[in-house]
């Protein structure tokens, strides 16, 4: 989830459903720090944006403190490798905040290979990313809160709705000064377990893997590791909360509320998820899964990619995503890896991998495996010339490869992507490979095989796209009515959980279960006095009896 900070970015959108409706005023808050989040979001204001008025025009505050007319433009890429995700809103940027920049450039320069190190299992990673995201999110607020004019100007906007990711809590505290209709909040993946905390959604670690766990067994340990996971996450999630909440609180005065109670009190929450595509779990009417709405409509692959996926019989997609950066994997994977991939002379693998001028260092003589900086991920996976993806599980490839029905290896790396590749094989088109046997070309080619050459599982990842095109409602109509609903009507106490405000004790009964068993103790207690009393009366009786006869 760590990933690249360009600028964080508000995104603004004028939208309407119809030429007969009256536009509304939407204000999404995204923060450029990694793509897969950015990505998301500027998805949701992208359709938006082509629900009513497709305008965009950029504002730059160091060059200009006056809100510009509506005009077309280009938007800066102030940190060229990184996408606004947004293409078709209005954009209105805060610049990075120097030290931040400085700081997430030294942050990215890191050694980033632990990912493929570390076990699948181990929450260390979690831990390592809090301090790195804590310090990144706070003193970038920090100095957006400087920028007065522009809060000031998009509070006088009176927003009919603000939609906030709630990982960055900068923007749920932007959402109180600027007091749209209503807020809305995003996870970006399944529903992360503060959040869901937060709103009163059930959590039950006993059989509903958590954001960073896997497949709940009803062995101990399982649920015990489930437990663990969960736990994690709240931790973590709460320590990124707090410099921020304390910002909110030392600049506007310790009345301002707490992030907890103005996310409780959103009118909707929109997760990157799909019931389809999950473990079945409690979940609450305001939360709204529209996952697989970033997945874009695939375009036709220019000659030179057709002629590669016509070297041979089938190809396979390889990619690790963004954030883990494959010239860093361990030599000793690459080449289990490569030696794997040689015994399938028929499959040509397409390896999305940084440094291509490192083939030589691992796979010198493994004439079907072609490596590329860039590919069309989206636009290969549609092509039936493709017949397998091996990826890391990320929510992006996960939608992408059931939206495209494609069998899948996935190895998982780190944060949600170990729950994401265990409901792939829960809904049976993935099999979860665990990344400590990476370094074993045998296992791989196992795997492999059973990916290509499962007709069950290849039938299943084709029974999967079917489900997924015939869904009840599309993610889009979901987004859409769900906002206009919300800009029309605002928070709905009825969709609220009650359970929210109640203590663990109420909550869960714990009170009255006390009762129950101290009052069962209590009266087994009775129970017992009672009939040592009669029977020592009876014995008493036996004895006076006897003493008669004598």
């Amino acid at each position: 989830m760590l990933l690249r900070l360009a600028l964080p970015f508000l995104v603004f959108s004028s939208i309407s459903t119809s030429a007969t409706k009256k536009p509304l005023k939407i204000l999404v808050y995204n923060i450029k720090f990694a793509h897969s989040h950015s990505v998301f979001l500027g998805n949701i204001a992208d359709i938006l944006s082509e629900e009513g008025h497709n305008v965009a025009w950029d504002w730059d505050y160091e060059v200009d403190n006056r809100l510009k007319p509506f005009q077309t433009s280009l938007i800066p890429e102030v940190y060229p490798p990184f996408e606004d995700g947004t293409t078709k809103s209005t954009v209105i940027r805060i610049p990075a905040d120097k030290a931040t920049l400085d700081f997430f450039n030294q942050v990215m320069d890191g050694d980033f290979s632990f990912v493929f190190r570390s076990d699948d299992w181990d929450r260390t990673n979690a831990l390592k990313q809090m301090p790195l995201l804590r310090r990144i999110f706070e003193q970038q607020c920090k100095y957006t809160l400087t920028f007065e004019k522009i809060i000031e100007d998009l509070r006088r906007e009176k927003y009919d709705v603000m939609i906030v990711e709630t990982f960055d809590y900068c923007g749920i505290g932007l959402a109180h000064l600027l007091s749209p209709r209503s807020l809305i909040t995003v996870s970006t993946t399944n529903i992360f377990d503060y959040l869901a905390y937060q709103i009163g959604q059930p959590l039950f670690p006993s059989h509903v893997p958590t954001s960073f766990g896997s497949v709940v067994l009803p062995s101990l340990s399982s649920r015990v590791n489930n437990l663990i996971a969960l736990a994690t996450s709240l931790w973590m999630f709460r320590e990124i909360e707090k410099p921020t909440e304390r910002l909110f609180k030392e600049k506007y005065g310790e009345a301002f509320p707490d992030m907890t109670e103005i996310i409780a009190n959103s009118s909707f929450t929109l997760t990157n998820s799909d019931p389809f595509l999950d473990f079945a779990k409690p979940t609450l009417r305001k939360v709204v899964e529209i996952g697989g709405i970033g997945v874009r409509e695939a375009k036709q692959i220019d000659e030179e990619w057709s002629s590669i996926l016509s070297l041979r019989r089938r190809t396979v997609v390889v990619s690790f995503g963004t954030v883990a950066r494959t010239f860093l994997m361990p030599l000793k994977m690459k080449k289990a890896l490569a030696q794997a991939f040689s015994r399938f002379p028929d499959t040509t693998f397409l390896w999305k991998y940084e440094r291509p001028e490192d083939k030589d260092d691992f796979a010198v003589e493994v004439d079907n495996l072609i490596l590329s900086k860039w590919l069309p991920q989206n636009d290969l996976l549609e092509d039936d010339r493709v017949q397998g993806f091996l990826t890391h599980a990320g929510k992006g490839s996960y939608f992408e490869a059931a939206s495209r029905g494609k069998s899948s290896l996935l190895v998982p790396l780190f944060g949600d992507q170990v729950r994401n590749a265990a409901a792939a094989e829960f809904v049976g088109f993935g099999h979860l490979f665990d990344k400590a046997d990476m370094e074993d070309a045998d296992k791989i080619e196992t795997a492999l095989t059973e990916i290509l050459e499962d007709e069950g599982r290849l039938a299943r990842a084709r029974e999967v796209k079917r489900v997924m095109d015939s869904r009840p409602f599309t993610p889009r109509e979901l987004l859409v009515r769900h906002v206009e609903f919300a800009a029309k009507f605002g928070q709905q106490k009825t969709l609220d959980s009650q359970g929210r405000d109640l203590s663990y004790v109420v909550y869960y009964n714990i009170d009255i279960i006390g009762i129950i068993i101290v009052s069962l103790i209590l009266f087994l207690y009775i129970f017992y006095r009672s009939l040592s009393i009669v029977l020592c009366c009876v014995n008493v009786q036996k004895g006076k009896d006897k003493l008669k006869k004598l």
